[in-house]
């Protein structure tokens, strides 16, 4: 083999080969590592100009045209040519490469019968091809490059499975890869082995995500019947993608569906539809719930979306259309407990380092849903800052809302009962102050309402431990005429017609917030084992007192709109963040309470081994406790968490409540999570419940304590339920057995039914190419029928596009 190489023993043998070196740097690029083909003091070496080696057997230069045969090896830094014959001419600017023809540069594998480069517009051509540029592997008749890193493909094909002979394989009539981003195909045909399994007519597939191209399913359920699925993905560009699929139910119809996703810089937006032309089975009821007729054609539609439109300014917005109360139910009962009713806001807010700047915009456009309309809503808040570099700190509120009260056209009850139904609701004590203790029919209402808190404080620390902040503070708040209509059926006359009443507030406010903090240091502590290097008890007592002096006229009179809700944790009192201004009235408040913790020494920073928080509280002026039922005691629960935290692989957690009254509730909601080996992490809850009142239209099930939902239209007899004990213990776990099977299952029992109303489990088993999994999941809540699912699923992990599946169920 004769080795060419440039060299100083002629001008025009340099001058031949410092063309070809210009040629081949300029398709190759100019990578760090060289070989020197001119010395680098010779004259006639262009300025920067990279070298490059040409091995061959034989070379000629004729005509212009430099020509290296037999074996030819081309090393330019990090790239490597092979081939059997490679050609340059000077006046096409065109490389010339053929037989057996690979490139290997960067990640990307090429390989050809004959490849074509042109150093000037970088375009290639190429036939009877295949790359590799993971996790793309493709081949095809006919390769160009109509700009940097895209390819277009006639009559190619494309796997991910890095084999021989791939056992899923895509082909297409024409194909675009764009390098790193996605492959776009046409007229397609998928293959399992040799076997065409589906067409399509286009694809877009991700190289830079998870994505699956293609998913199918198959199944039976009580809700639909046999059911089938075919799913797949398209992405425009690297903003914009979709995911289409159609569904056909046998008891329900054809149903399409689809969610488009955009991703921009300065934010995200998701739009999902779903829905079915022509439900024929809009009639089915499996709840154990009554229904009204809902139609045929059925639609559920949402847009989710964020954008920074600018530095400080971010607009938000989640709007959703549902055309009946039922469609999530029917279609995702999964979700349902967590999505019974959706939102429709639009928020613009505006973060300044002094102040906030909130736009809202809330309306009920589903008018089957009780709702609560804001339009607009205008708060503007200034955080706690020093006035003139003095002492004493300022912070305010501003806001201006037109509120909706919108009831649901579909409700059933009277007023009074409703009230039964929806204790909280500020319409309740309305009437009953107005006396109506008898039926009346709901209706909606609205009004304006401005209100405004200034408050200032002086934050000081004394004697170097005693934090003391005092503060004061004046809220006003005025209510327009709300627009009530009686339309009682033995209501007072002046009811009968729109009510004429406006209300004003005034308030003080003066607290006092006060914190220290003690510590004890053991230095000498150590344990390898458990990790601690010394150890250190912080103890934090702190307090908060309030004082509001009750206003003048009657809050009752206030047919309000916000209000609190029934719970089980304890609100915020802070007059700035309090939840509920309708219901912010005459209080004597004291929040007590402590912290302590645990810490060590770990990687140089403070570790929290463990720490616990317990305080109470006590309001002289209370009539209702956290639950919203009537009571007379000062005293509230005591309340708590607690986190116990020793090692990474250990940690415990317990949020509780203690009563301190006769009337008082229990919550004990503790889990501990256990890897007690890498391949096996366990978890187990369990939460306790004693004397909590529960409205009963917070439990959509068909009997409750003796007591009975709406059955037929009728209304419930007994509206409120208080069992003595509520329990259930959560178990999950997760096992990895050994490379080829992993198990994993939850459980849950209630002691109400004194059952498991929940059992999952899963296992799967790794079969080299493909992953199999076989699920069951069997929910069996009070009051309904069971929901008994399984399934088989299969992945191909080198081609996680294609996830075959089936399942099976009955309720």
């Amino acid at each position: 083999m004769a080795a060419i190489r440039a060299q100083t023993r002629g001008s025009r043998v340099r001058r031949l080969w410092m063309r070809l070196v210009l040629v081949l740097s300029s398709v190759f690029g100019n990578p760090s590592v060289s070989f020197p083909a001119l010395s680098a003091n010779d004259p006639d070496r262009p300025p920067g100009q990279v070298p490059v080696e040409i091995n061959a057997e034989e070379t000629h230069f004729v005509g212009g045209i430099a020509t290296a045969e037999g074996n030819v090896v081309v090393h330019y830094g990090e790239t490597t040519l092979y081939a059997d014959r490679v050609s340059f001419d000077n006046r096409t600017r065109n490389i010339f490469a053929d037989g057996n023809v690979r490139v290997y540069t960067g990640e990307k594998i090429f390989r050809a019968a004959h490849m074509v480069f042109n150093i000037d517009t970088k375009a290639i051509t190429a036939s009877d091809w295949g790359m590799v540029d993971l996790p793309l592997l493709a081949s095809g008749e006919k390769l160009t490059t109509p700009e940097t890193d895209h390819y277009h493909v006639d009559h190619g094909m494309y796997t991910v499975q890095n084999r021989e002979n791939p056992s899923l394989r895509v082909k297409s009539r024409t194909m675009d890869i764009y390098s790193g981003d996605r492959v776009v195909m046409r007229d397609v045909v998928i293959y399992i082995s040799n076997i065409p399994v589906l067409w399509l007519p286009a694809i877009s597939q991700s190289l830079d995500s998870d994505s699956n191209t293609v998913f199918f399913t198959a199944g039976d359920n009580a809700y639909w019947g046999w059911f089938g699925t075919i799913l797949y993905n398209w992405k425009f560009n690297p903003s914009l993608s979709a995911r289409f699929n159609l569904t056909y139910y046998q008891d329900r119809g054809l149903a399409l569906g689809g969610l488009f996703r955009y991703r921009p810089q300065n934010g995200f937006a998701d739009l999902r539809i779903f829905g079915l032309p022509n439900d024929f089975g809009y009639t089915l009821n499996y709840s154990s719930l009554p229904r009204y007729d809902v139609g045929p054609q059925r639609l559920m539609a949402s847009l989710q979306q964020r954008y920074e439109l600018g530095p400080d300014l971010t607009l938000t917005t989640d709007l959703n259309y549902w055309t009946d109360p039922y469609i999530m139910e029917d279609f995702f009962y999964g979700l349902y407990p967590y999505n019974r009713q959706p939102n429709n806001v639009a928020w613009l807010n505006y973060y300044h380092t002094g102040f906030t700047l909130d736009l809202l915009v809330q309306d009920n456009l589903m008018p089957f849903f009780n709702g609560l309309n804001r339009l607009p809503e205008l708060d503007f808040e200034t955080n706690r800052s020093k006035i003139f570099h003095s002492p004493i700190a300022y912070e305010s509120r501003w806001s201006v809302v037109n509120f909706e009260q919108q009831f649901s056209n579909l409700n059933p009850l009277t007023g009074n009962l409703f009230g039964l139904y929806y204790p909280w609701f500020p319409l309740n004590r309305f009437y009953q102050q107005h006396g109506l203790d008898n039926a009346y029919l709901l209706s909606n209402y609205g009004g304006w309402r401005w209100d405004t808190l200034q408050q200032i404080s002086y934050p000081k620390e004394y004697f170097h431990w005693l934090s003391l902040t005092p503060r004061l503070g004046v809220e006003g708040t005025y209510w327009s005429d709300q627009n009530v209509y009686g339309n009682a059926f033995y209501a007072p006359m002046p009811l009968r017609q729109p009510s004429q009443l406006t209300f004003d507030r005034g308030l003080l406010i003066a607290g006092l917030d006060t914190s220290f903090k003690l510590s004890k240091t053991w230095n000498d502590v150590e344990s390898e084992v458990l990790g601690i290097h010394g150890l250190r008890h912080v103890v934090q007592p702190f307090a908060t007192f309030q004082y509001i002096p009750n206003p003048y006229g009657n809050p009752y009179n206030i047919l309000g709109f916000d209000s609190l809700f029934p719970t089980i944790t304890p609100s915020l009192i802070n007059p700035i963040d309090y939840p509920s201004i309708d219901s912010f009235f005459g209080m004597t408040f004291l929040r007590a309470g402590m912290t302590q913790r645990l810490q060590t020494k770990r990687n140089g920073q403070n570790y929290d081994l463990a720490e616990l928080t317990l305080f109470t509280d006590a309001n002289w002026d209370r009539k209702y406790n956290t639950l919203l039922m009537p009571t007379t005691d000062t005293v509230n629960e005591v309340y708590g968490t607690f986190d116990f935290m020793p090692v990474p692989w250990l940690t415990y957690h317990i949020d509780l409540a203690l009563p301190t009254y006769d009337q008082g509730f229990t919550n004990f909601n503790n889990s501990i999570s256990w890897q007690f080996h890498r391949s096996n992490q366990l978890t187990v809850g369990y939460q306790y419940l004693d004397h909590v009142t529960i409205p009963s239209s917070f439990l959509p099930v068909a009997m409750i304590g003796g007591g009975y939902l709406p059955i037929n239209n009728m209304v419930p007899i007994i509206a409120q339920i208080s069992p003595n004990v509520q329990s259930s213990i959560y178990l999950s776990d997760f096992w990895r057995l050994n490379e080829n099977w992993q198990v994993s299952g939850s459980l849950l029992y209630m002691s109400e039914v004194g059952a498991i109303i929940m059992k999952t489990i899963s296992v799967y088993r790794d079969l080299g190419d493909w992953m199999i999994s076989f699920n069951f999941q069997d929910y069996s809540y009070p009051g309904a029928q069971s929901i008994i699912m399984g399934s088989i699923g299969a992945t191909l992990k080198a081609f996680p596009s294609l996830k075959p599946s089936y399942s099976f169920g009955s309720q």
